[in-house]
């Protein structure tokens, strides 16, 4: 069996919606969409050979996951990321795909169309986020910083090649790929994109004229789901260092669930992400980052939280690092 590409899965998607208008009678004509775009490829990317993913994260959501009934680094909706850009950055190469996205916005239920007028994300996106390097990506400074919770917290070493992780791409100024192969590359998903649009909006004006609004809503929340999977696999340059890779989900199979633990009472969806027996195999760990408290004890209660869960033990460190933690 061949492996799914970004090309196979674009050519499956184009000929899924342009197959719509002849089920239109039946039960579910989008349905084969929807498989489409859950097992849309957005690009071909893959870790070289030395590389692999790391998730930072907090002490207590560390502890969490690891207490969970099935360990799990869960996927997180984008909506409430810090980055005031995040989602929002268009590729200078699609400019005019805005404008046809746009007219198929208005299909949107009023709520997408609220959320959409005054920039925020619609909340189509999940993923999880890891920093990917060779040798002591797992215990890295600046990652601690960025997203240990200033060291006091842990990080997964992940060895295994999972599916559906993408590296972010980063854009200067011009909104344009600092790397030239990434440039070339977007402008043939921009061709895909806009072939999308086409079919997209030629779908939606025949199931208007047969009355069936349902699908015309439809296709548009649908052709908003893959532009908002693009969208969320971009940053601007100033967070380059970052190196950073996403396992993202734009149609959760799984139900979604809500986490309402946060303590300024900010209602947070996810779904399931990467399991921990998946993810942390051979050659994996797992660090506690150099300003948790008894370092030791803390050690120990990790690796026996993971003993417990009856997971492929990795290895479970303890940060090498010297720590300031900056004003």
């Amino acid at each position: 069996m061949s492996v799914p590409t970004m090309e196979s899965t674009w050519m499956t998607l184009l000929e899924e919606v342009s197959a719509v208008s002849d089920r239109l009678d039946d039960g579910n004509p989008l349905s084969k969409v929807d498989t489409a775009v859950k097992e849309l490829v957005f690009y071909d990317d893959r870790l070289a050979t030395s590389e692999y993913l790391v998730h930072y994260t907090s002490w207590e959501k560390a502890v969490a996951i690891l207490k969970e009934s099935d360990p799990m680094i869960r996927s997180y909706n984008y909506e409430r990321t810090n980055d005031p850009q995040e989602g929002r950055l268009w590729r200078a190469g699609w400019g005019e795909l805005a404008t046809q996205a746009a007219h198929m916005d208005n299909l949107l239920p009023s709520y997408n169309q609220v959320l959409l007028r005054s920039g925020r994300s619609m909340g189509s996106t999940f993923g999880c986020c890891f920093s990917a390097g060779g040798p002591d990506t797992e215990d890295n400074l600046t990652f601690w910083r960025l997203y240990g919770n200033d060291g006091k917290g842990c990080s997964f070493k992940v060895t295994s090649r999972i599916a559906g992780a993408y590296r972010v791409r980063y854009l200067d100024e011009r909104r344009r790929n600092r790397k030239d192969d990434d440039e070339e590359l977007d402008r043939q998903v921009g061709s895909w994109l806009g072939d999308l649009l086409s079919r997209g909006r030629e779908l939606v004006d025949q199931s208007l004229a047969d009355g069936r609004k349902d699908v015309a809503n439809g296709m548009a929340e649908r052709i908003r789901m893959v532009l908002g999977g693009y969208n969320h696999l971009v940053k601007s340059s100033y967070f380059e260092d970052e190196r950073e890779w996403r396992m993202i989900d734009v149609f959760p199979t799984d139900a979604v669930l809500y986490d309402t633990e946060d303590e300024a009472g900010v209602v947070k969806r996810y779904v399931p992400g990467l399991p921990l027996e998946h993810g942390l195999i051979t050659n994996s760990s797992i660090t506690v980052g150099p300003q948790v408290p008894n370092g030791g004890a803390a050690r120990a209660y990790v690796e026996n939280l993971a003993r417990t869960k009856g997971l492929n033990l990795p290895a479970v460190n303890l940060s090498k690092q010297t720590y300031r933690s900056v004003p």
